[in-house]
């Protein structure tokens, strides 16, 4: 490692200040301004277009790009006039990921890290961390991880030695001293920074070998000032804040089209969906254009999903013989190839077959004689494209490295027709060029990735996909940016809204590298590494937001789900302000009285004497997202049936809970499960229930898959009944029995696993759950309840009938962990109950019964009503929905 030397210290500060006048009277072919990111970049060129005027036909600018751009560039140039070897391979940052997970699989042994990738992300970052800052650590500073990367880090360089090839940390370092030695790489004669507030030591040294040459320093000096009108607002929650940011765009463009505004965010990238959703309901509607800067995975674009789905058949027929069911309707329903309508519409029937049948896998030929029932209507020759796929590579090997595979798969896909005969909009035409990008990426991959297989070479291009980030073009029309904090600094608009200003987000906490020692983190000032550095960058950060633009807006929510926020300490000097939205809607109707708005949250009421009939599911989704109850039970919309499996865990759970029926319909009570046990015959017993419920329940081809499912329920059955040994003694009063229940237009039928009843009478509610058990303190304790089975019948049904419920209870049975958890009003001889201490607010048993009794009733009053807000209060409350594309809450459009 190369030592910190004052040397190479370069304060920005110091460096001579050039004003955008002298920047364009300069002589442009001898100046390069260099800028932290490509946005910059393209901001400058149309800055300096304007300031030389639009009557030149003919404008010469200096050389701008970011700085990542131009050492690849000297990189390229040094391959000319280097006098010593330069590597024949250059790794980029997926390519240096690949290469430490395989040094660090074979230090470590395969599989003795759970999460490898992750190891080796934060492995390469502490690579580059070293590299830039120029950390040494000293003996007494060393610890036990800092060691085992140590080691992993020298069998990093030794395994590129081996291949030839330098990541970007080695070719930084190579051109430092190539310049170090001076030789020529054609540096300018001046050298402007745009967008730097500090210099990493090993920039420093970049820098101060380019002046050694010649080149003077500079930094470019725009006209800015802090804004001369900042305000803070608070809002309820997230949505509150984005709509309300996304409103004030809207009025400031409607009154001034010519203006430019931005919307900042922390955290864009989780919440691009959101704010994309958002945009188009309200900017759409009124054709305003608006850009934001974050990209999607490759792999969410519709064409690329499409590619993938007919790789993935390909590749799994042609390393098995075979293929699973849901890849060969994946493939049916991709579309983009060289099809007619008809044929589309019969391929997706065919899916619809393949869901209803029982197989598992589907060998070669039925899957080839899938695609010849479609042969008049296809314009490719399936069979034709996957003796293709199957040809080995040099005549013998069906193993081949990534460039070989590469081509391969172009093959393939042209003989397909991909992406298909329809027009492609400008977007999907830009992700086709950018799916070429990523198997030209893919191709130079043909050192570290080995010789792969057709499933290999098809997974290690879909993580490739996965981890490159496309974003359609900037349109050009547009007024309105949204951007994260760095894509913004250094940017200039009219207004700027900066949401989420948290505490938790400005200053973050601090978030060193695990392994890099914090003492040497801290001696560098290493970013992210400490406290100070957080507090130091967020000063910066803030102060350069608040001279984008000279009327700054700041707010932050004040709750996230049920977590109280607070607003970022360097708010406190900004005073408040008051929101005044006006409702887009009544000023449209006011304007235009022709103009009818009709709000989509409100759907028509039920009337009538034919109530909606269902399970306690039409309350579960109302709770849920009002818009997903109307979705399924008022128009009807369900997600299809899923791909058959050896033994879903749905078949699973009805199994165990006809074994746990049939057991307690035998038993009836405590005092005969505590004299089978002592008499030695329970087991015996348990083995009889197994194979009962077995003959009705698992109907399966597999006798071996059904002897393990048996063996299964035998061993957590026995397991669990040894559990009910230690309660307080009780009979079984109900077992899977059917309850109705009416209110306002909802009928629902209910069944209750079981009921037990305790000496004294009083009631406790048993559902069997065969997977994880909900989180029922939060998920009960919270305004609107969700996971409402026991909650339902505790205060609606058991009340009804004058039954007092003395607990809930959930009874795990799974492999894993096996339990009895839930809440009770008293001691039901199981440890671990929750009783309700501590809940926020507290609350008594009575009048939590109460209050699920007036929100059930709500609930239906609501659903008859027909009031259907699209709104999850919670992210995971739609973790199980089947309608989410319908729902739009996280779906964008292809072509956004």
């Amino acid at each position: 490692m190369t030592a910190v030397s004052p040397a190479y210290t370069l304060s920005i500060s110091s460096l001579p200040a050039l004003s955008i006048d002298a920047l364009v009277a300069g002589d442009a072919r001898q100046q390069l301004v260099l800028t932290v990111n490509n946005r910059q970049a393209l901001r400058l060129k149309q800055l300096l277009t304007q300031q030389m005027g639009s009557s030149a036909r003919i404008v010469e600018l200096p050389l701008i790009m970011p700085l990542g751009r131009w050492l690849r560039a000297l990189h390229d140039a040094r391959l000319f006039t280097a006098q010593g070897h330069v590597p024949a391979i250059a790794l980029d940052r997926f390519a240096e990921q690949l290469v430490w997970e395989s040094v660090i699989e074979q230090e470590e042994g395969a599989g003795r890290l759970l999460d490898l990738p992750q190891t080796a992300k934060m492995a390469a970052d502490a690579h580059h961390l070293c590299a830039d800052w120029h950390i040494q650590v000293k003996d007494d500073e060393s610890t036990q991880e800092y060691e085992r990367f140590r080691q992993w880090q020298k069998a990093y360089l030794h395994r590129l030695s081996q291949i030839d090839a330098e990541d970007d940390c080695l070719m930084q370092e190579s051109l430092i001293r190539t310049l170090e030695n001076g030789e020529n790489l054609d540096l300018p004669q001046q050298i402007i920074l745009l967008g730097f507030t500090e210099c990493a030591p090993r920039l420093s040294r970049l820098l101060n070998a380019c002046q050694d040459n010649g080149t003077d320093l500079a930094v470019l000096a725009e006209n800015s000032a802090s804004a001369s009108e900042v305000g803070k607002t608070a809002l309820g929650d997230t949505v509150a804040e984005w709509e309300t940011a996304i409103e004030w765009a809207r009025q400031a463009l409607q009154e001034n089209p010519r203006g430019t505004y931005a919307i900042v965010a922390p955290d864009l990238e989780a919440k691009a969906p959101l704010a994309r959703r958002l945009l188009a309901q309200n900017l759409g509607r009124h054709e305003l254009s608006w850009n934001v800067a974050v990209g999607r995975p490759l792999t969410e674009w519709a064409p690329v999903r499409a590619a993938f789905a007919w790789l993935r058949l390909l590749a799994q027929l042609g390393s098995r013989r075979q293929c699973e069911v849901q890849v060969l309707g994946a493939a049916l329903l991709a579309g983009h190839c060289a099809v007619k309508p008809s044929a589309l519409a019969a391929m997706a029937q065919q899916d619809a077959q393949l869901r209803q049948n029982e197989d598992i896998t589907i060998p070669e030929a039925d899957v080839l004689a899938v695609f010849d029932q479609f042969a008049d209507d296809l314009s490719f020759d399936f069979k034709e494209i996957y003796q293709h796929w199957r040809h080995p590579f040099q005549e013998k090997y069906t193993r081949a490295r990534t460039d070989q595979w590469a081509q391969r798969i172009r093959e393939c896909l042209v003989s397909l027709g991909f992406p298909g005969p329809a027009t492609l909009s400008s977007s999907n035409f830009q992700v086709c060029q950018a799916f070429e990008n990523l198997l030209v990426r893919f191709s130079a991959l043909y050192e570290v990735g080995g010789l792969l297989d057709g499933t290999g070479a098809c997974a290690l291009l879909y993580r490739l996909a996965l981890q490159s980030a496309f974003q359609p073009q900037r349109d050009k029309q547009a007024r309105l940016d949204v951007l994260g904090f760095l894509e913004a600094e250094g940017g200039r608009w009219d207004a700027v809204w900066i949401l989420g200003l948290t505490d938790e987000v400005l200053p973050a906490s601090p978030s060193p590298n695990p392994f890099l020692p914090v003492t040497a983190l801290r001696r560098v000032n290493a970013p992210r590494a400490t406290p100070e550095r957080e507090k130091a960058w967020a000063d910066e950060m803030f102060h350069a937001l608040r001279q984008c633009a000279p009327q700054v807006s700041v707010s932050w929510p004040l709750m996230e789900g049920e977590k109280e926020l607070r607003a970022s300490s360097l708010l406190e000097d900004i005073p408040l302000f008051e929101v005044e939205i006006s409702c887009a809607d009544a000023k449209e109707t006011a304007l235009n009285p022709k103009l009818e708005v009709l709000p989509d949250h409100q759907a028509p009421a039920l009337s009538g004497n034919r109530p909606v009939r269902g399970g306690l599911d039409v309350l579960e989704t109302q709770a849920r997202n009002p818009l997903w109850a109307f979705a399924r039970y008022r128009l009807g919309a369900r997600e299809l049936k899923d791909y058959p499996q050896a033994v879903s865990q749905r078949v699973r759970g009805i199994f165990l809970h006809k074994v746990m029926e049939l057991v307690w319909g035998m038993l009836q009570d405590w005092e005969r499960l505590a004299e089978k046990f002592e008499d030695g015959s329970l087991e015996a017993f348990v083995n009889e229930c197994v194979e009962l419920a077995a003959d009705q329940e698992l109907k399966h081809d597999y006798a071996a898959v059904v002897q393990m499912e048996k063996d299964r329920a035998r061993q957590i059955v026995m397991d669990f009944l040894l559990i009910e040994l230690k309660r307080e003694p009780f009979a079984v009063q109900q077992l899977e029995q059917d309850v109705k229940w009416q209110r306002a237009q909802v009928s629902l039928s209910l069944r209750m696993d079981r009921i037990d009843t305790l000496a004294d009478g009083q009631q406790v509610i048993v559902d069997y759950k065969s997977g994880s058990t909900p989180s029922f303190k939060q998920d009960w304790s919270r305004e609107v309840p969700v996971n409402l089975q026991l909650p339902f019948y505790a205060s609606v049904m058991g009340s009804g009938k004058g039954n007092p419920v003395a607990g809930l209870l959930f009874a795990r049975l799974n492999a894993r962990q096996i339990e009895l958890k839930g809440i009770a009003n008293e001691d039901l001889g199981i440890d671990g109950l929750d009783n309700r201490d501590s809940w926020e607010p507290p609350v008594s048993w009575d009048e939590l019964l109460q209050r699920w009794q007036r929100v059930m009733e709500q609930l239906a009053d609501d659903f008859s009503a027909g009031k259907a807000f699209n709104r999850a209060w919670r992210e995971n409350d739609l973790q199980y929905c089947d309608v989410k594309p319908f729902l739009r809450l996280a779906q964008e459009s292809d072509d956004e």
